[in-house]
């Protein structure tokens, strides 16, 4: 399936705004919303960046990120999260090895950013 296709399937897509709850739901994915808010749910997405950070920052307004190679706790972490929140991405997707919860759901709250963790498998 074609990325039209596959976003003409997600309510509100036809408008070009879609909120990241919609995503969520669409993707059936086993994510995990660490700070789920009515804000941070009605956000909208423009599309799904892969971020690395050995790459040069880009711009992320309403981008959902993936992020790639990136550990909770480290410099990079923190990094991405304050130039995501203060860039008005959508949602930072992270695999959270060896954070508790209450540690992504403090950070993410301090951000002002929506974080969603990734399954270890995914």
């Amino acid at each position: 399936m074609d990325a039209q296709s596959y976003a003409s399937q997600i309510p509100g897509a036809e408008s070009g705004r879609v909120r990241l709850s919609d995503c969520i739901e669409f993707m059936q994915a086993d994510l995990v919303h660490v700070n789920p808010t009515p804000g941070n749910l009605e956000h909208h997405v423009s599309d799904v960046l892969m971020y690395d950070p050995l790459d040069e920052w880009t711009n992320v307004d309403d981008r959902i990120i993936l992020a790639v190679g990136i550990t909770y706790g480290s410099a990079d972490f923190d990094q991405l999260l304050h130039r995501a929140a203060n860039s008005n991405a959508a949602a930072v997707i992270i695999k959270a090895r060896g954070a508790h919860m209450e540690q992504l759901r403090s950070v993410a709250e301090r951000n002002q950013l929506a974080v969603l963790v990734a399954p270890r498998d995914a």
